[in-house]
This record gives C-alpha cells, structure tokens and sequence, in this order.
C-alpha cells in the first residue's frame, strides 16, 4: 500500500516517472540495473534485506530514505545518510484535514534535488567510527571525558546552516574540531523527530557535546545545538550569558528551521564576534542571514562547489556577497579554529 501511494505521490509531478518497485531490498541491486533509475526512495524496514544493507552495496545511484518516525525508525534514517543516503523524510502522512499534498510536494522536491546531487561525496560508513578498532586514520581521536562547557557570552560563536547532504558534511566538520572550541548553533533542514536522534548520533562520534536545542538553554563553549526539525533556532541572550530561542513562526524559503532565521539572529547578538558557515543543501536559505553577518563584521565560510553534494544554498550565498571565503570542506574545521 505504501509503494502504491509513493507511487502516486511522485507522479502527480510532471517531471517524475516511477519506473519501478520492489517490495525487498534483495530485489533492489537487479532492479537498479535493469531499469537505471535516476533516484530511489528507500524504505529501511523490509523483509530479507533492509535498506541499510542496500546502501551498502554501494550501487551508484542517489537514494531519499522513507522511514517511519519512531524513535528507532529515527535513528535508522540518521545511520542511512551517513551510509551515503542524500536525504530522508518520514513515510506518508496527511495535515490535520487528511490533505497530502503538503508531503507531496516535499518528497518530490527532494527526488528531484537527489537526481542532481553528486553521491561521490556522500562517502558511504565515512563517519561511522568503530568502537572497537578506534578512529580512521588522520582523523582526531574521541576523547573521554569530554571538556565542560564553559558560558559562551563573548568571543566568537558559530552558526551552520545546511540542506540535502548536509548530515554528513556536518558531521566531517564538526568531527574535526577540538573540544572547548566556541560554541556552534546548526540549523539543518531535516523532518520533524529525525533531529533528536541526529544530535544523539553526533555526540557519540564527535569529542564536543552535542543537543538538540531547547529554548531558553544557555550556549556553552565545546557544545553544538542542533535546531529541533519542527522549530525556527536562533541566538538569544539573557543576562550576560548566550541562550538559545527557538520560536515557532511561519517557515521561511518552505523550511522551518531556516538557515536564514538562525544566522539573522546571530548577526544581530554577536556582531563581528559571529561566524556563519553555508554548507551543502538546494534552495537559497541563508543567502540573506549570511550577508547580514558579513555586514556586521562577521566571517563567513561557504563551501566550495567541487565538495557540495549540491551547491544551491552556498552558491546563492556567494552569489549574494554573503561569503568573506570559499572553501573546500575539510579546509572548513582548520579555518574555525584560526578564528
């Protein structure tokens, strides 16, 4: 029933045609082949071989996991994309009058955004260290415990805002970064209840401490805050002390967090002491936020086109004059630090 209506779902957009369906992941690789489909959705849960295990066959074609949005359907969708998934969303739901063409027009954007991402750069198990042989080569050991988080009200402080592919450009970022480092507000579009599990997944895998935001926490240096999937983050302050705010008001450029909200907000409370990073994502959010940052004395990092899985929101930036650099992005960390 559920392929049934995707099926549908993607059809109602003039530009996609469902060329085919398979109901196990056993079927998948054949079927790839035969058919050479420009983007799969992907379900995680099916019966002989699950998504994960598809993904890791590595077959050379983009892929929007569907996952259910319990929490460990949540979490399934957050190991996929390190797995080298360009996006997810949870499977089909209707609005509060039965309508579904809301989620319709989302999955199809991201079918199409998917079918122009360069999967090169989605590393498939790139981020996923092993517990038990340690960290990759060249990469900074996970220390423990980790450095607490000391008030962050003055000195620099870092916003990321990314899109489609940006779970992993984060995570290669942020993993590079040493403890105690200034502290760091992220806005990635992704679904309702998929960012929870997105914070708890970086704070096994980096040394800093990671959340997902809650309104009114203070900002403490060596800690992320991750904008809940459903709510607009920005930077407050209360007192002489950094807070995160989160509000929830009409999505900007259809997304809610936005980019723009967050990096807006940072401008305007840390002035020359903000720092804005555009990674990776479709669409235009944070174009504007990043030159109001520049324009209160701000740095502000966009990522080069050649390591973009796809390079809308950071080439519109550039485009704008929002960026004071372009950079690759594993040049991205070494530059936080120097700032």
């Amino acid at each position: 029933m559920i392929r049934e209506l995707l099926a549908e779902l993607l059809e109602s957009d003039p530009v996609i045609e469902v060329v085919g369906t398979a109901a196990d992941g056993a079927f998948v690789e054949a079927r790839c082949k035969r058919l050479r489909p420009d983007v799969i959705t992907l379900d995680l849960e099916m019966p002989q071989v699950d998504g994960i295990t598809v993904l890791r066959k590595h077959l050379g074609t983009p892929v929007v996991v569907v996952s259910g949005t319990t929490e460990a359907g949540t979490a399934r969708a957050i190991e996929a994309l390190a797995e080298g998934a360009v996006d997810c969303m949870g499977k089909p739901h209707a609005d509060e009058t039965g309508d579904l063409s809301g989620y319709a027009k989302l999955l199809c954007a991201k079918v199409k955004a998917a079918a122009d991402a360069k999967i090169s750069h989605q590393g498939p198990r790139s981020l996923a260290p092993s517990r038990t042989s340690g960290p990759r080569t060249g990469e900074p050991p996970l220390l423990s415990p980790r450095r607490s988080g000391r008030p962050g009200a003055s000195g620099r402080i870092v916003a990321i805002g990314a899109s489609t592919g940006g779970t992993v450009a984060l995570e290669r970022v942020l993993k590079r970064l040493p403890p105690g480092g200034a502290p760091i507000l992220v806005t990635q579009h992704i679904p309702k209840r998929f960012s929870g599990a997105l914070a708890k997944r970086l704070d096994t895998i980096t040394r800093l401490s990671v959340f997902e935001a809650t309104d009114g926490q203070e900002v403490r240096r060596g800690c992320v805050y991750i904008a809940p999937g459903d709510l607009h983050l920005c930077l407050g302050r209360r007192g002489g002390a950094y807070v995160c705010r989160l509000s929830d008001g009409l999505p900007v450029h259809r997304h809610k967090p936005s980019v723009d909200v967050l990096f807006r907000s940072v401008a305007k409370v840390a002035g020359h002491n903000a720092v804005g990073v555009l990674l990776t994502g479709m669409g235009h959010d944070g174009g504007r936020g990043m030159c109001e940052i520049r324009r209160a004395g701000g740095l502000t990092l966009a990522q080069d086109e050649a390591t973009s899985v796809i390079w809308g929101m950071p080439q519109a930036a550039i485009k704008a004059g929002g960026a004071c650099e372009v950079l690759p992005l594993l040049d991205i960390p070494a530059r936080l630090q120097a700032s």
